[in-house]
C-alpha cells in the first residue's frame, strides 16, 4: 500500500503570529526567573565546601579506618595509621638487601615476591602498632566526649563503661587476620627460597601452620601482600585509583590534617595525667576523695592496658629491623643462613601470644575496678553485677574464643 503524501507545512500570518507570541512568552519566563537565585553569603561557603569536597574525593578513602590490616594501599595510610614514609621505604629496601642475590634478582617474578614479602611484613608489624594507636584515639574520645560527673546519670555512666571495655576487647576479633597474615608470610619466605634454590619439594620454615600452602602464582600483585582482600574489592579499588592522584607526601600529609585524629600517647607523661583527670572528672563524686582515688585508680589501670601493644609493637619493630639489618650487611646469605633468619623472622611474629595474655588481665582488673566505682557513687545495682564477675578466663585460647 503506498504511503499518503506528506502534508506541507505552510507559514501562514496566523502561525507565525503564534510562534512569535510563544517566543515572547519564553524570554519573559527566562527573564523574570534570572534573579530568583543569587548568590548569598551561606550558598557561597556551601559552594567552597563542595569545591574542596570535590577536590579531596581522591583522598576520601578509607574513612572507617581503624588498624590498617585490610587497606589495599600501604603507603596510601602511612600518615593514617601513624607512620613515618621515610621508615617504611626503608624497610622496603632493607628487606630487598636482606634477600638479594645478583642472578636471582635478574627475574621479574622474584623480585615481585620480594616486594609483596617486604610490604606484607610492614602490614604484620602494623597490626598492633595500629591496635594501641587505635585505643588510644577511642579512649581519648570517649573521656573527652563524656559529660561532667555531676551531669552523669547511672544508665550514662553504665554505657560510658560498657564503650570503655568494648574499646579494649576489639582486639579480640583480629586474631583470625593476623593469622591470616602470618600464613601469607611464611608462603612468601618459601616461595623465595623454592625460586632461589630451585628446590622441588616443600620447603618448610615452621611446623605450626597447618594444611597446604596456598597458591601464590595465581593472584595478583595486590593480593601477593594482602590475604585479606577479595578481588573483587581489589579491582574496585585500582578502577577508583585510575580517577586519583599520586599520593606523595603532600596528599598523605593533607588526608592527615583533614582527618585530625588525636589520642593518648602512652609515651607522654603529660598525656598520662590527662587520662587520669579524665577519668576523675567523669567517674568521681564531687567532693568525695575515696571515689576520687577509684577513679584515678581505674585510670592507671586503663593506661597500663593501653602500654601493653603500645610496647610490644615496639619491640617487635625493633628485632625485625635488627635481624634484617644483620642479614643485609652479610648478603647473600648461604641457604642455610637464609632458611634460618626466615624463621627467626617468623618467629618474632609468634610472641604476641604473652601480649594478648598481659592485656587480658589487665582488662579483666580494669573490669572489677569500674564495677566497684559504678557501685560506689550510685549504689549496688543488678546492672552493675557484670562488671564484679570474677577474673575472667585465664589461657589465650579461652580469652580468644571463649
Amino acid at each position: 500500500m503506498p504511503k499518503a503524501p506528506k502534508k506541507r507545512h505552510y507559514l501562514t500570518p496566523a502561525r507565525l503570529a503564534a510562534a512569535r507570541a510563544n517566543l515572547r512568552i519564553a524570554n519573559a519566563v527566562r527573564v523574570s526567573r534570572r534573579y530568583l537565585y543569587f548568590m548569598t553569603p551561606r550558598r557561597r561557603a556551601a559552594a567552597m565546601a563542595n569545591l574542596r569536597k570535590a577536590h579531596a574525593s581522591t583522598l576520601a578513602r578509607g574513612n572507617r579506618f581503624r588498624h590498617g590490616l585490610y587497606c589495599a594501599s600501604l603507603r596510601a595510610t602511612i600518615l593514617r595509621a601513624g607512620e613515618n614514609l621515610a621508615e617504611y621505604e626503608q624497610h622496603l629496601k632493607l628487606f630487598a638487601r636482606a634477600f638479594r642475590f645478583p642472578s636471582f634478582l635478574r627475574s621479574r617474578e622474584p623480585r615481585a615476591l620480594i616486594r609483596a614479602a617486604g610490604e606484607l611484613l610492614w602490614r604484620r608489624l602494623r597490626a598492633y602498632r595500629g591496635f594501641a594507636r587505635y585505643e588510644a584515639e577511642q579512649l581519648q574520645r570517649a573521656m573527652s566526649q563524656a559529660p561532667e560527673g555531676s551531669l552523669l546519670s547511672a544508665g550514662g555512666a553504665l554505657e560510658l563503661a560498657h564503650r570503655l571495655l568494648e574499646i579494649f576487647h576489639e582486639h579480640i576479633t583480629a586474631s583470625e587476620p593476623i593469622a591470616r597474615v602470618n600464613r601469607r608470610a611464611e608462603d612468601l619466605l618459601q616461595a623465595i627460597m623454592e625460586k632461589r634454590w630451585d628446590e622441588g619439594r616443600r620447603f618448610r620454615i615452621l611446623r605450626w601452620k597447618r594444611g597446604q600452602r596456598s597458591k601464590l602464582g595465581d593472584k595478583p600483585p595486590g593480593l601477593l601482600h594482602n590475604p585479606l582482600l577479595s578481588r573483587g574489592t581489589l579491582a574496585a579499588w585500582q578502577k577508583n585509583k585510575r580517577r586519583e592522584k599520586r599520593h606523595s607526601a603532600r596528599h598523605l600529609a593533607a588526608q592527615l590534617a583533614r582527618e585530625k585524629r588525636r589520642g593518648f600517647d602512652v609515651a607522654d607523661p603529660a598525656s598520662r595525667e590527662e587520662c587520669l583527670r579524665q577519668f576523675e572528672r567523669v567517674f568521681a563524686s564531687p567532693g568525695n576523695a575515696e571515689s576520687g582515688d577509684r577513679a584515678r585508680r581505674a585510670a592507671g589501670l586503663a593506661w597500663e592496658r593501653l602500654k601493653c601493644y603500645s610496647l610490644y609493637a615496639r619491640q617487635e619493630a625493633t628485632l625485625v629491623r635488627r635481624l634484617l639489618q644483620g642479614a643485609a650487611a652479610r648478603a647473600p646469605l648461604p641457604q642455610d643462613e637464609m632458611r634460618d633468619m626466615a624463621a627467626t623472622l617468623l618467629k618474632i611474629f609468634l610472641h604476641d601470644v604473652a601480649a594478648m595474655a598481659a592485656a587480658h588481665e589487665f582488662e579483666d582488673r580494669f573490669q572489677r575496678e569500674l564495677g566497684a566505682l559504678l557501685e560506689k557513687r550510685y549504689g549496688s545495682r543488678p546492672e552493675f553485677e557484670p562488671f564484679a564477675a570474677p577474673p575472667g578466663p585465664k589461657t589465650v585460647w579461652d580469652a580468644l574464643h571463649g
